[in-house]
This record gives structure tokens, C-alpha cells and sequence, in this order.
């Protein structure tokens, strides 16, 4: 049932409901707690619920299987509310970043920078300033590659060209002063 919860929740998540999401989550559970109670119709239901609904964390009634499976809720679902297209803008005006804050689909930038301008809400994250469209984006390594920095969404950022430039420049200097020279190498035991 998981995958059709979410594929669910994730088509309405748009609109205003979380409420709705709520009741369908109770709804569930009656007929959950239904179905235990007939396969087991021999237990008391302080058996069937320390079987079927295990506390998990804080949550006392979330539906596991025997195989450790749990059951996905709607209401955890997190709502993402629907922005309008602002008055003058269409897809063809060439604000790139605009539309990849939207999540829109250009074949012109790579998913990368468009899950980036996205995640940073079309911020720098050096300077804080807004990527233009007429701006020079870099992706970024936070921690760089050559001191084991990993290729995924947690170690990038996009930043402006001039910027990336100057954050290269620093974490170069810093390594530098980390690695030792040949008269430092008496002082180590």
C-alpha cells in the first residue's frame, strides 16, 4: 500500500489538505485495526495491538508487519503550496532561473542546477544574493573533492562564478597551511 500512498498524497499534496489527509490516515486504521481483529479473533486487542502497531519512536499506532515494514502515513506528506506564475511571465521570456525555482522543465540547464536554483530557493549560498538569469553559475563542493568530498546533493551548491572562484582560492590557502613542510617534520613523534 506504501507506493500508493504516496503516489496519492503526493497528487494532493498541492491543495490545501492536510485535514483530509488526517481523516484518510484514521480511515486506514479502522479498517486495519478491522482486519486484525478478524484474522485474530481469538486475542484481545492488547495481543493485536502489541503485534500489528509496535510504538515506533514517539508514534504509539503505526501499522508494521512482521517483517519490520512500516506503513506510510498521508499526513506526513509535506505540503508544498502552489505558487502562481507572476503576471508577465511565460516560459519563453528567458528567466531560467524563475522557472527552475518552479521546478519547470528546461532542456537549457542540467537537472543538477535545476534541483540546486530549487533547494536555494534561487539564493547564492556564499553571498545570499539571487541567481539571475544573466548570471555565471558554478556548482560547487562544499567539502572539495580532493580532500574526500563526495559527487552528491549534500556536499554541492551553487554559487556565482566570481564567488566560487574565491571559495576555491580559500580552501586551496587552507590547504596549504594544513600540509607540513620538511623542517616541520622534525617536531612530529
Amino acid at each position: 500500500m506504501n507506493p500508493i500512498i504516496t503516489g496519492w498524497a503526493n497528487n494532493f499534496k498541492h491543495v490545501v489538505s492536510k485535514e483530509v489527509f488526517s481523516s484518510v490516515d484514521h480511515y486506514v486504521w479502522e479498517k486495519l485495526w478491522k482486519w486484525a481483529i478478524r484474522r485474530h479473533p481469538n486475542k484481545g486487542a492488547k495481543w493485536i495491538k502489541d503485534k500489528y502497531y509496535p510504538r515506533m519512536g514517539t508514534r504509539k499506532w503505526t501499522f508494521r508487519t512482521d517483517k519490520g515494514e512500516t506503513l506510510k502515513l498521508h499526513s506526513d506528506t509535506r505540503i508544498e503550496r502552489h505558487v502562481k506564475v507572476r503576471g508577465t511571465k511565460h516560459i519563453y521570456d528567458g528567466d531560467k532561473v524563475y522557472w527552475a525555482k518552479r521546478g519547470h522543465n528546461d532542456p537549457t540547464l542540467s537537472t543538477r542546477v535545476k534541483n540546486l536554483l530549487k533547494n536555494q530557493k534561487g539564493l547564492c549560498t556564499w553571498c545570499n544574493h539571487p541567481l539571475e538569469t544573466g548570471d555565471i553559475m558554478e556548482v560547487d563542493h562544499i567539502k572539495p573533492r580532493n580532500e574526500g568530498g563526495k559527487d552528491v546533493y549534500a556536499n554541492i551548491q551553487l554559487l556565482h562564478g566570481n564567488e566560487n572562484y574565491t571559495k576555491t582560492r580559500l580552501d586551496a590557502e587552507r590547504q596549504k597551511k594544513e600540509i607540513l613542510t620538511a623542517s616541520d617534520w622534525k617536531y612530529v613523534e
